[in-house]
């Protein structure tokens, strides 16, 4: 029996995983999975808040429409609007209809939404008729302060 060994002093081969080597992979695990929830809720603000942004241009847009659409006779009543003080906002006319539904879609669509309208002739006086510079701004209210969106549009003829 010179070269047989007996079943003691086998080595036998190590099946499986430790509990440390167990563990380890847990913990890089849940890093991980904690770095992909992070992402997530970074992803979901992101998206909110590019929501409000395209919200804030969709509306400065309209209102510019408004004022290119409302024909020479309407221009001057879009001059110095804001929507913060109805007594800014014209009494009569297409641009009255105009500006009473944008400054409702400002205030209900955006958050603390505000927004002013300024139609000026080249020598910065209010414009009568064409051409005209219009400028739209909004203001509202953001997790990261107040923001603000402002158009302009050079109007040679409505």
């Amino acid at each position: 029996m010179g070269g047989e060994r007996s079943p003691m002093n086998k080595v036998q081969k190590e099946r499986g995983m430790s509990l440390i080597e167990v563990m380890i992979a847990m913990t890089i695990l849940a890093i991980g999975l904690l770095g992909l929830a992070y992402l997530q809720s970074n992803a979901a603000q992101y998206f909110g808040t590019a929501a409000v942004n395209s919200n804030a241009a969709f509306l400065s847009n309209a209102m510019l429409a408004n004022i290119w659409g409302g024909g020479n006779s309407n221009i001057s009543g879009f001059n110095n609007v804001d929507t913060a003080n109805s007594s800014t906002w014209p009494q009569s006319g297409v641009s009255a209809w105009a500006v009473s539904t944008w400054a409702s879609n400002v205030q209900s669509t955006l958050p603390g939404g505000q927004g002013t309208i300024q139609v000026l002739n080249s020598s910065g006086g209010a414009c009568t008729q064409p051409p005209c510079t219009a400028t739209v701004a909004i203001t509202w209210s953001s997790a990261s302060g107040t923001q603000t969106y402002a158009a302009s549009e050079y109007i040679v003829q409505p």
